[in-house]
This record gives C-alpha cells, sequence and structure tokens, in this order.
C-alpha cells in the first residue's frame, strides 16, 4: 500500500500544479468542465469514508485520519490500522489493512477520473 500512496502521491502533486493554473484563470474553462472537477475533487474527500467507521467507533468514518480515540486530542494518521495494531489485535489489524488497501483503490480510481476531466496539460 505504501508504494501505491507514494505513486498516487506523486499523480496529486501534479494534478495541484495544474488546478492552480485552472485557479488562476477559471474563465478559460466551460462552467461544465468545472462542475466536473468540482465533483471529483468532492469524491477524493469521500473515498476515505468507510460506512462501517473504525472499530469501537463506528461513528468515525475516515480511515485516513482521526482523533485520538482516548483524549479526542491530537490525530491519528491511518487509525482502521494503527489502531488495532496498537492493542495487538492481528485480526483487526488484517481487517483494517484491507479496507484501507479498498480506500486507496478507491483514490486512484477518483485521480483517473480528475486527470482525465482535466485533459492533456
Amino acid at each position: 500500500i505504501a508504494r501505491r500512496l507514494d505513486r498516487l502521491a506523486d499523480r496529486g502533486i501534479a494534478i495541484d500544479a495544474r488546478l492552480d493554473a485552472i485557479a488562476a484563470n477559471p474563465d478559460s474553462i466551460p462552467a461544465r468542465r468545472l462542475d466536473s472537477i468540482d465533483a471529483a475533487l468532492v469524491a477524493l474527500d469521500r473515498v476515505w469514508w468507510d460506512e462501517r467507521g473504525l472499530f469501537d467507533r463506528p461513528w468515525a468514518r475516515n480511515l485516513s485520519i482521526a482523533t485520538d480515540r482516548l483524549t479526542g486530542y491530537g490525530a491519528t494518521p491511518m487509525p482502521i490500522v494503527a489502531e488495532p495494531i496498537a492493542d495487538g489485535d492481528l485480526s483487526r489489524a488484517t481487517d483494517g489493512l484491507s479496507r484501507l488497501a479498498a480506500a486507496v483503490s478507491r483514490l486512484g480510481a477518483v485521480l483517473d477520473r480528475l486527470e482525465e476531466t482535466l485533459g492533456t496539460p
């Protein structure tokens, strides 16, 4: 997953540069295309949401980041895997890794759609 995330991050950096150029001159892009870009950006955030939520916190549905489960302060990255590992719960860690891998696949699909919408630089 880490290598895939690195590749996706590189794609994200390139997309971000293209979005900056569009933001500098939004009138150069048809409104329908801007709407498609907007929809893809919303979808980027939603790839991390999982309806089942985190273990022991089903209301916390973001797999990429969550507040510390004990204090509510600070942040735990990738809590769906980090928390079970900290607890020594291999079964939940394995399930969390599978759910995280699915989110990473969704992320790749949304980046594909965004790149297609942005077109050739």
